[in-house]
């Protein structure tokens, strides 16, 4: 790949910039529970994904490729997504802005350094397309006892594996996907 055309490139950032705001804000929102609409949050992963094939930014264009996917399943009620999708996904969303904010002469060398990463982003986006389901037991099961257990039944499930890297973002204070988020029951 060639670095994209300057002019094209500068729009692109301005336009990562504003969607990629309205995705962070709207993540948030449905995090919080505090009832989000998806038609923002389909738009926004649609016009990063047409931004990023004016610039011929593959790996961009894939991710929010599958980012609206979700978004549109998301408005069809054929998913819900829970903290951690919610997670994945504004990470991937400043894996996006970091991206944005690689100098043009660069990006072909970081695209290349970070292609692994970029292909790992959207994996877990369309993974959360299919989530693995929970077979229900059979009607007539009894539940175990807990005497009957095996030690290892009774650990806390493993945790999900850390995603990719994020490329190195520019240090954002108040920005809401680097601030603490509270934990607990309010997810």
């Amino acid at each position: 790949m060639s670095a994209p055309d300057a002019f094209l490139l500068e729009l692109f950032r301005e336009e990562m910039a504003a969607h990629t705001a309205a995705l962070t804000e709207g993540l948030l929102t449905l995090e919080r529970g505090a009832g989000a609409t998806t038609e923002p949050l389909m738009r926004a992963a649609h016009s990063i994904k047409g931004a990023a094939r004016v610039v011929d930014l593959l790996p961009a264009e894939r991710i929010a490729h599958h980012m609206e996917d979700v978004f549109v399943a998301l408005e069809e009620r054929r998913l819900t997504l829970d903290a951690g999708a919610i997670d994945t996904l504004l990470q991937a969303v400043d894996w996006l802005l970091g991206l944005s904010l690689v100098d043009g002469g660069e990006l072909p060398d970081w695209l290349d350094h970070h292609a692994e990463a970029a292909e790992a982003w959207s994996g877990r986006i369309a993974a959360l397309l299919n989530p693995p389901e929970t077979p229900a037991p059979p009607p007539d099961a009894d539940p175990p006892q807990a005497a009957n257990l095996a030690p290892e039944a009774e650990a806390p499930p493993p945790t999900a594996a850390p995603g990719p890297a994020l490329p190195n973002p520019p240090h954002r204070p108040n920005h809401p996907t680097t601030a603490p988020r509270p934990t607990g029951p309010s997810r």
